[in-house]
């Protein structure tokens, strides 16, 4: 019998950012590519917009990690440089740079690690290095395949540009987005509603509360998966989170305390998901990288991972090791 479930409700294996914990640099050609090899149901990656309005695939909001210390000053003097011509007699004090100071052309190359980088060669070196167009990537990655893409930039133009880019490729059955800010999420939703929309920090943390005061199952949840992170939770994680940035420190560390430790035995009661699953709601989990991950995935009720090693999980799931439930 046909199953009613849409396709991108059935994936189980998530490639995020690609294989980063694989020896290749995240979210990058060589990377995807990679993935796609290891038999990957999805692929997951971040976008931003350039000065120029070219969508490009990144995580971070500045380059340092990536690039380097280096190549994000001599990035930092280009855009002064340009600027002074351009704006003369403006000064601008910056700590940091990002992709949307940038031309696209002035993007700066991904700073390979010998160690943490040891699988890039003299045969996808090119693409290991590079920063990716979105478009780069919709090409790369096979049309069966679903991706997740993730917006990292409150910006209008950004999010037409993407749909449009999705659609032009033909991917929009194949496309699942969202945003870590509740305010960028909300956009999505309003942009496109067919869409399937995973939830913010926000929204996960709104779901949890509902269910923890048993008012779930009377209320309409705006999204249409739940991202759950099941990777250690303290104070530092929580007080980065750009969506809970307003909270007071007290409010933050009772937040900590309660959804602390690893995994967050606070965010992953196996009856929440019960629930969710009974009203076809996905649960994609974040950050299964090792056996005991894919074990607290299991015994949760996941039914997706989200994972930094695809051949590794390809390879558990080919061994019949990997029991994630279905809707």
């Amino acid at each position: 019998m046909k199953s009613n479930v849409d396709p991108r409700f059935r994936v189980q294996h998530i490639a995020h950012r690609g294989s980063r914990l694989e020896g290749l640099p995240e979210n990058t050609l060589a990377s995807f590519d990679h993935a796609v090899a290891a038999g990957s149901d999805v692929i997951e990656l971040d976008v931003w917009l350039t000065k120029d309005e070219k969508v490009v695939v990144f995580h971070d909001a500045d380059l340092e990690r990536m690039c380097g210390a280096p190549a994000s000053r001599a990035a930092l003097a280009t855009v002064d440089a340009r600027e002074a011509t351009t704006k003369p007699g403006t000064t601008r004090e910056r700590r940091s740079i990002g992709i949307p100071d940038l031309l696209f052309h002035e993007l700066p190359e991904i700073s390979l690690d010998s160690e943490a980088h040891w699988a890039v060669d003299a045969g996808n070196r090119a693409e290991a290095c590079r920063i990716p167009l979105f478009s780069e990537v919709l090409a790369l990655v096979p049309p069966h395949m679903t991706m997740i893409v993730e917006v990292k930039q409150k910006s209008a133009v950004l999010v037409r540009k993407v749909h449009e880019l999705i659609v032009a490729r033909g991917r929009l059955e194949r496309t699942i987005w969202f945003s870590l800010s509740e305010d960028i999420n909300a956009d999505l939703r309003a942009y496109d509603p067919s869409i399937p929309n995973i939830s913010s920090v926000m929204g996960m943390l709104k779901c949890i509360f509902f269910y923890y005061t048993g008012i779930l199952p009377f209320v309409r949840l705006n999204e249409d998966i739940l991202g759950i992170p099941i990777d250690r939770v303290d104070y530092a994680r929580v007080r980065e989170q750009k969506a809970l940035k307003v909270l007071p420190d007290a409010v933050c560390a009772i937040l900590a305390f309660v959804l602390g430790g690893k995994p967050p035995s606070a965010l992953i009661p196996p009856g929440l998901f019960k629930h969710l699953r009974a009203r076809g709601i996905p649960i994609f989990f974040l950050g299964v990288n090792d056996e005991e991950d894919l074990k607290v995935a299991e015994v949760a009720g996941s039914t997706a991972v989200l994972t930094d090693r695809p051949r590794w999980l390809s390879q558990r799931m080919m061994e019949g090791k990997v029991a994630l439930r279905q809707l």
